[in-house]
């Protein structure tokens, strides 16, 4: 939904002029998939953590390097980037992950995601997510979670 349009400047840039932009993820966690929700949410049938995601999430806020997070092929000049704020919240049999940051690299929320359901499984600890940012290498990190899960909620300039 747009919720406001105003003339801007020629050398405007939707994309760089940014400051910030809300991501969200939808996880469907519940033992039988849903016909109604398949396209706009990732089925994860095994029981999740929550607690254990949200204590994993606490590593994320601040400036970070997150190259353990970018997919190959990102054409970022840094993987550096500030997340503003970060939540997971239980909505019905959905978990939520909500997500601001300065800039995001590509598939880094959808990296994230995929290493928050190894520790909501168990695979994986908490505290692993300090040492993925240490280790700046993608190959430590989790899968890449299913895009149909992503929305772009907000952009702020």
């Amino acid at each position: 939904m747009v919720r406001q349009v105003e003339s801007v400047p020629d050398p405007f840039d939707a994309r760089r002029d940014a400051k910030s932009r809300l991501y969200r993820y939808r996880i469907w966690n519940h033992p039988v998939p849903s016909a109604f929700h398949q396209r706009f949410s990732w089925h994860v049938h095994d029981p999740l953590d929550l607690t254990s995601m949200q204590e994993a999430i606490r590593f994320l806020e601040g400036e970070h390097d997150f190259g353990s997070f970018q997919a190959a092929g990102c054409d970022a000049l840094h993987p550096v980037r500030r997340i503003y704020f970060n939540s997971l919240v239980l909505e019905g049999d959905f978990l939520v992950y909500m997500v601001e940051a300065t800039a995001f690299l590509r598939h880094m929320v959808r990296n994230i995601v995929g290493t928050l359901v190894e520790v909501g499984k168990g695979e994986r600890r908490a505290a692993d997510f300090a040492g993925l940012l240490e280790a700046k290498d993608r190959t430590r990190a989790g899968p890449t979670a299913p895009a149909h899960g992503l929305f772009l909620v907000e952009v702020k300039y």
